[in-house]
C-alpha cells in the first residue's frame, strides 16, 4: 500500500499504536498460545498457523509505522468521524492535518478540587478500580476519587466520550505531543500527585499505562530480549 501510495494515514489506535493485543508483546509467543490454546505438545506449533486461512502468528505485536512509513495518524478505538473528516480535508487541500495538542485532562472537565494542593491526604493510599466504588461522583475528577485514569497521559480529541458516560479513560488516543513514552508518563504525572507509596498499590501499571500504546514503546519486546540473549 505503501508503495502505492503518495500518502498513507494509520486509521485507528491498533494501527497507530499496536492496540490491546499488543500487551501480548511482554510474553514469548510461545507463551501466549499455550495460554490461550493449552498445551500443544508440539514445540513447532507457534512457528505454524492454526488454519490455513490464518496467517501464522508473529513473533510480537507492531504498529503499522514500525513496518512501513506512516505520514499522518489518526488514532480513536475508533476514530471520531469528525476527526478522519478533518484529516481528509486538510490532506485534499495540501495541508498538514493537526490533531489535537493537549491531554484529555483539557477535555474532561470534571473538577479537580484537591488534586494540586501540596499535600498528601487528598487520595487513599490506593487507587481502586472503578468497579469497586459504590458510587463515582460524574462531576469529581476520578483521580481525587483513588480511580486510576489516564487522561493526564492520553491527547485529547475523543471529547471524553468515556469519562462523560462516568468511565475513566483508558488511553486510546495514545500519548499527548512530546510524551514519547505513554506509560512513563502516566507513572511520571501520578508520581507527581500520589501520596508516598500510592503507586506500589495501583492496579496493573503497565497493563493499564500501556493497554493500547505497548508495541509502540521503545522497551525491548520480551522475544526480542530472548534472541539477543540467544545470539
Amino acid at each position: 500500500m505503501g508503495e502505492q501510495s503518495n500518502l498513507l494515514v494509520a486509521l485507528g489506535t491498533c494501527a497507530c499504536f499496536g492496540g490491546i493485543s499488543g500487551l501480548r508483546n511482554l510474553y514469548q509467543k510461545q507463551e501466549v498460545i499455550e495460554s490461550c490454546y493449552g498445551q500443544t505438545g508440539d514445540n513447532n506449533q507457534a512457528e505454524t498457523s492454526f488454519s490455513e486461512d490464518v496467517p501464522a502468528l508473529l513473533d510480537s505485536v507492531q504498529p503499522v509505522g514500525k513496518i512501513v512509513k506512516v505520514d499522518y495518524q489518526i488514532p480513536g478505538c475508533p476514530p471520531l468521524p469528525g476527526t478522519i473528516k478533518t484529516v481528509l480535508q486538510a490532506l485534499i487541500k495540501g495541508e498538514v492535518p493537526v490533531l489535537p495538542q493537549r491531554s484529555l485532562c483539557v477535555e474532561c472537565g470534571r473538577q479537580q478540587k484537591e488534586l494540586l494542593k501540596p499535600t498528601r491526604e487528598f487520595i487513599s493510599d490506593s487507587v481502586i478500580s472503578f468497579m469497586e466504588l459504590e458510587e463515582i461522583d460524574p462531576e469529581k475528577c476520578f483521580l481525587e476519587q483513588g480511580v486510576l485514569c489516564m487522561g493526564l497521559a492520553t491527547r485529547e480529541g475523543c471529547h471524553a466520550r468515556c469519562l462523560k458516560g462516568n468511565v475513566p479513560c483508558r488511553g486510546c488516543m495514545g500519548p499527548p505531543p512530546g510524551a514519547m513514552e505513554q506509560g512513563a508518563k502516566l507513572i511520571n504525572s501520578l508520581a507527581s500527585v500520589l501520596p508516598a507509596g500510592g503507586l506500589m498499590f495501583m492496579e496493573d501499571i503497565v497493563g493499564t499505562g500501556y493497554r493500547y500504546a505497548m508495541p509502540s514503546s521503545i522497551i525491548p519486546h520480551i522475544s526480542c530480549k530472548e534472541n539477543e540473549s540467544d545470539e
